[in-house]
């Protein structure tokens, strides 16, 4: 018999990696009670946040997303919570750590079950749901906005919220993201933007603008923005492996 074919637009699994994720997802917890955490928002919104059940989309960068999971829960809205990850054996663990948090998964990505995805999303967010973006994952570039977290916020009128994090002391890993992970006892500071509602109908270039002007509200206070020798390097085989 012949060696049977991968199905492109199956979601892969893998139970190591889904239980590292669930691993990290318990790691992540007992971490995020040592953390001294300030949020600058503007007047009113935590308030809004914690009390009204109208979904909103969160969206921050992939190497942030451990402080977003700590940081939804902390606000303790009443709405549950989906996020997007890739259908990839990574995406599993991701889901996992998810799951571990609280939170439920839509598994695709533009290169594969990307449709399938954005139909799960827009199903649960019409249901009332909460949903989260990485707008520059799974894969990069990093701190490169694409435009999938703002056709998810036009086609289900629920507004987007950036979240911006920065570390007084963080452990940086040599991944394609330069995940960070807060130490122990340090200090975060999230800062929350007002909630952007996306018009429903908008010409290419208007959904251009919102795009390139969600991206540099997300960019400020990074302090890595510009890319180094080994994000060349990511980059170029990445792209090597992109299925064409």
């Amino acid at each position: 018999m012949g060696k049977k074919k991968k199905d492109p637009v199956a979601i892969r699994g893998n139970w190591k990696v889904e239980f590292a994720g669930w691993l990290v997802g318990q790691v992540v917890k007992v971490l995020g009670w040592t953390l001294r955490v300030r949020i600058d928002a503007p007047d009113g919104l935590l308030e809004r946040l914690k009390t009204d059940e109208s979904p909103v989309i969160y969206c921050v960068w992939h190497n942030q997303l451990l402080s977003a999971f700590l940081r939804i829960r902390k606000f303790k809205r009443p709405n549950s919570m989906i996020v997007l990850t890739s259908a990839s054996k990574d995406g599993g663990g991701l889901a996992a750590l998810a799951k571990a948090m609280g939170s439920g998964a839509a598994r695709g990505s533009s290169s594969r079950r990307g449709r399938a995805a954005m139909m799960t999303l827009l199903r649960e967010i019409s249901n009332g749901s909460d949903a989260g973006f990485t707008p520059d994952g799974p894969r990069g570039p990093r701190y490169e906005l694409q435009g999938g977290v703002v056709k998810v916020a036009q086609a289900s009128g629920a507004p987007i919220l950036v979240m911006r994090f920065e570390y007084d002391s963080a452990w940086r890993l040599d991944t394609w993201d330069h995940l960070r992970i807060p130490k122990p006892f340090s200090k975060v500071t999230l800062t929350l933007d007002e909630l952007l509602a996306v018009p429903r109908r908008l010409e290419e270039d208007e959904f251009e603008a919102i795009r390139a002007r969600l991206e540099v509200r997300m960019q400020e206070g990074l302090d890595d923005l510009e890319p180094d020798d080994n994000d060349e390097h990511r980059r170029k085989k990445s792209s090597r492996k992109r299925p064409r």
